[in-house]
């Protein structure tokens, strides 16, 4: 279920400082920022009462980038991001989404049907824009994917250790 601006809790801010350079500092800052900017708004996807992604995106008009986006490594890999993005997009009605990611979130964005193109990166890391245009309907204007699909989802599972 989406939570539309929740509090910023301890729990919450875990999430998101999963996609977050590691400096507590910069950490700090970046959450003040989510506190005082009213244009860094904060969604999360809840299962059973608790918070299993959060994602921090930065909203104009119908358009937003995606600041940060996080899952619980207990329920990584089951949709719970993908469900949240959905969502958000639908609620917001944004008509297009952007958002800068690395070699290990690209597959990502594009099983959501983002395109992408490689930028400059002074880190010697590969560094990516994806994009994407949703076209009235809710479909990717892109890959003419419906972006509704998938959002009532299981409980998580259980990872054997």
């Amino acid at each position: 279920m989406l939570l539309m601006h929740p509090t910023i809790s301890p729990d919450l801010q875990a999430l998101l400082a999963r996609a977050m350079f590691p400096d507590p500092q910069r950490t700090a800052h970046t959450f003040q920022q989510y506190h005082q900017r009213t244009d860094w708004q904060v969604f999360a996807w809840q299962i059973r009462g608790k918070i299993v992604c959060a994602a921090g995106l930065q909203v104009e008009g119908h358009s937003a980038e995606i600041l940060h986006i996080g899952t619980d490594p207990l329920c990584s890999g089951q949709g719970y991001g993908r469900a949240l993005l959905q969502a958000v997009i639908r609620e917001l009605n944004l008509m297009q989404v952007r958002a800068d990611t690395d070699d290990s979130s690209i597959g990502f964005y594009r099983k959501l049907g983002f395109t992408d193109t490689e930028i400059p990166n002074p880190w010697n890391t590969r560094r990516y824009r994806c994009t994407l245009k949703v076209s009235p309907g809710g479909v990717s204007s892109c890959t003419g994917t419906p972006l509704w699909l998938g959002l009532t989802l299981p409980a998580p599972r259980r990872r054997r250790g």
